[in-house]
């Protein structure tokens, strides 16, 4: 808010100098008030400054989630510059994160290839690269690169929440924890790190930590969409819905292009249980926003939970046509395979046998499931128990238990399946558990 009142005091004494309403289009964007932004580049581009306005047109339809747009804005913004002009580094990172976006990550790896034949130095870009490498599940080239881009740059913030990142991801939540506290010690406003640490905290079930942090976060950065979506998320874990409901209300007031905070209110309703309710409201989301894949798998998931799973599997199909190297995707077709006993098609998906991340774990505990439905219980014993003692991810040691629990009562291991799933608080695991008794 500071940052604004300074741009207009500026627009008002140098109203004739492009790159002040450039800045302060630049600020509009970030509180997502996107046709104040459009005007000051209008103004920026008639008083000289056309080159930053393309761009910046760009970013807000990136901002607005319009990505397929996005990177044809930022390819016309390039065709503008001459060979070697140092702002073409910007317009580069733009199509690279597009690609991104659009989980076309070989093209994105690319993109940041290329750009960094002309850039090598440029420590965004190997920022980028390195995120892109960290989504394709490439931990150790990730990390290398992001310590390059703080070689380049030591007082860059977000390769070091990248670094912190890739240890949440890789389930050493005390390493993250510690890294995403000193980032706020030297970063008190920035969100990504604030934003990591409650998700940290969520990971390790420290629920009423988490919203304490997440308040904390609204009141450093208020006027963020992203601040406002990690306190909602804090808010649902903890069950408190009303509230939950409330701080989603007013963002989608102030932040209508954001997808992510209208499948919050969906998201509510689904930790209910009211699983109806969810779908209505992602599929009026998804009405808004049709290129926006996240939602269109939150519909698949809510439909399979209401028993249309032929329809959930179809959607789940053609996502994974499109990203067949997504691991989520080959996880939620896998499962509805085993469920509908297509066992050898299951099987092609289910190839971790060293689990790093939540979303491998997940393959690792569905071939768990696969081996117990084919009848070989011992290899299914085993995995589960392999699991159970080595998994550092809430819901992904719960569904190790859940599956060991039920294992051990078919095999007859009475006392066994109740200590097991004594540790789990889920609902099909009180089922089984009940059924030991």
């Amino acid at each position: 808010d500071l940052a604004l009142e300074w741009a207009f005091a500026a627009v008002e004494v140098k109203g004739d100098d492009p790159m002040v309403h450039a800045q302060l289009a630049d600020l509009l964007m970030k509180v997502g008030r996107f046709t104040e932004a459009q005007h000051s580049l209008d103004l920026a581009q008639s008083f000289g400054e056309g080159r930053f306005a393309a761009t910046g047109r760009a970013r807000i339809l990136r901002y607005q989630g319009q990505y397929e747009e996005a990177l044809s804005a930022y390819r016309t913004a390039l065709a503008s510059y001459a060979p070697g002009d140092d702002q073409a580094e910007f317009d580069l990172a733009g199509v690279a994160e597009c690609l991104r976006d659009l989980e076309r990550l070989d093209e994105a790896l690319s993109a940041y290839d290329d750009a960094l034949q002309q850039f090598p130095y440029a420590p965004g870009l190997h920022t980028g690269r390195a995120s892109t490498l960290a989504e394709m599940g490439r931990f150790d080239e990730a990390l290398d690169g992001y310590r390059l881009a703080l070689t380049l740059d030591k007082d860059q913030v977000v390769p070091r929440n990248g670094i912190a990142t890739l240890y949440r991801r890789g389930g050493y939540f005390s390493r993250a924890e510690a890294d995403y506290r000193s980032i706020i010690m030297d970063f008190p406003f920035d969100v990504h790190a604030r934003g990591g640490l409650v998700a940290t905290l969520r990971d390790l079930g420290r629920f009423d930590e988490a919203l304490t942090e997440a308040l904390t976060l609204v009141e450093y950065v208020p006027a963020s969409p992203d601040s406002l979506w990690t306190l909602a998320d804090a808010q649902i874990d903890a069950r408190r819905f009303p509230e939950a409901a409330e701080t989603l209300g007013h963002a989608i007031e102030n932040f209508k292009h954001s997808a992510g905070l209208r499948a919050g209110l969906a998201r509510i309703e689904k930790a209910k249980g009211n699983y109806a309710a969810a779908l209505a409201l992602y599929d009026d989301a998804a009405r808004d926003f049709p290129s926006n894949a996240w939602l269109q798998l939150n519909r698949a998931d809510m439909l399979r939970r209401l028993g249309n799973v032929e329809e959930a599997l179809r959607i789940y199909e053609r996502a994974f046509s499109k990203h067949p190297k997504r691991l989520a995707l080959k996880n939620a077709v896998a499962s509805i395979y085993i469920h509908q006993g297509r066992l050898d098609e299951a099987s092609k998906l289910l190839k971790i046998d060293a689990p790093r991340t939540a979303e491998e774990w997940r393959n690792f505990v569905l071939y768990a499931m696969l081996e117990n439905a084919r009848g070989d219980d011992s290899s299914a014993r085993a995995r589960y128990e392999w699991g159970v003692e080595r998994c550092s991810f809430r819901r992904e040691r719960q569904m190790l238990r859940a599956g060991l629990a039920r294992l051990q009562l078919k095999l007859g291991a009475i006392t066994e399946a109740i200590e097991t799933a004594n540790e789990c608080k889920d609902d099909v695991t009180e089922l089984v558990r009940f059924r030991a008794i």
